[in-house]
């Protein structure tokens, strides 16, 4: 039995304005010592390729800083009968070919346990992002226990301070030191957090916290804007946040969670005369706001 997949990846770095791209995207390939380097115009992100007896980015390079480890990098592998089996070392050499703009990578060919694998990598330089695309066929059927498709192994969890989640896709956030996009909706904050957008629900979480701290749905499909401004750990502590729709009139659902259970909390927007409110036995505060056509909504919630 065969079976192929495809997965794309987009690589991209948002620079500040000082930053933008002053020269082409490169391919630049090393054949003699099996290596590859990829990238975009102003040379932000980085990815060298080593694909002597193995296929693997060793380094990854954003905004002038090394951000996989060297031994283990970004690979393709596969778990199956309780071992892992990968790229990044002891397969046959793949197939390399570049052009100005593209570089693919043919026969990476790894796997054990009567499961064989192979991949075609295609990677797409241009001028403010880097395209992969994975192509993956199984050539037997059997069990995988667990896949990297491909695995990334940073350097330091603590390196990264936001991500987009949900929908297969992930996007790291510290470097790019910009708002983030998702959807109808656009976050700001300037500490550790992480979003998660299912259906026209925003889920905001707060540091490495697995829990999401607030939840907002919207009434609209119309762009949402949250700013953070504080969200201690603490539960007894003030929280501030504030945010905006273009669309007077437009409603939305808050789920504030990770609140002291069963604790009557004080609700103050846009500086008016606070509302006493009662988190649950959960420790979940709910209300709804509607939107005025002059935009913004500020928030603040501590305990009575």
């Amino acid at each position: 039995m065969v079976k192929t997949f495809a997965l794309i990846l987009l690589l991209q770095f948002w620079p500040d304005a000082a930053l933008l791209p002053a020269a082409g995207a490169a391919i630049e390939q090393d054949a003699p010592a099996g290596r590859v380097i990829l990238s975009d115009a102003g040379r932000h992100l980085i990815l060298r390729l080593n694909y002597d007896g193995r296929c693997v980015l060793d380094q990854v390079s954003v905004g002038g800083r090394q951000v996989v480890s060297n031994d283990t990098g970004v690979c393709s592998a596969i778990k199956t009968g309780g071992q892992w089996f990968t790229t990044r070392a002891g397969i046959p050499t793949p197939k390399v070919t570049a052009t100005a703009d593209t570089l693919t990578v043919t026969g990476v060919r790894f796997g054990g346990g009567g499961m064989e694998v192979s991949e075609d990598w295609r990677f797409t330089v241009q001028p403010d992002r880097i395209l992969w695309r994975i192509d993956r066929t199984y050539h037997a059927a059997g069990t995988v226990e667990d896949t990297c498709f491909p695995g990334w192994d940073f350097r330091d969890m603590s390196t990264w301070t936001g991500a987009l989640l949900g929908d297969g896709g992930v996007v790291w956030c510290k470097l790019f030191d910009k708002p983030i996009f998702v959807d109808s909706f656009i976050v700001r904050d300037c500490r550790p957090f992480a979003i998660n957008v299912q259906g026209r629900t925003l889920e905001y979480f707060h540091g490495s916290n697995q829990n999401s701290a607030l939840a907002i749905t919207p009434s609209t499909g119309e762009r949402l804007e949250l700013a953070l401004e504080a969200w201690p750990e603490e539960a007894s502590a003030q929280r501030a946040w504030s945010e905006s729709c273009r669309k007077g009139g437009a409603t939305a659902r808050q789920v504030v969670s990770g609140l002291t259970p069963n604790t009557s909390y004080r609700l103050s927007r846009n500086k008016n005369p606070a509302e006493l409110l009662r988190a649950d036995a959960a420790g979940r505060l709910k209300f709804s706001c509607k939107f005025s056509h002059t935009g913004t909504q500020n928030f603040t919630l501590k305990p009575d």
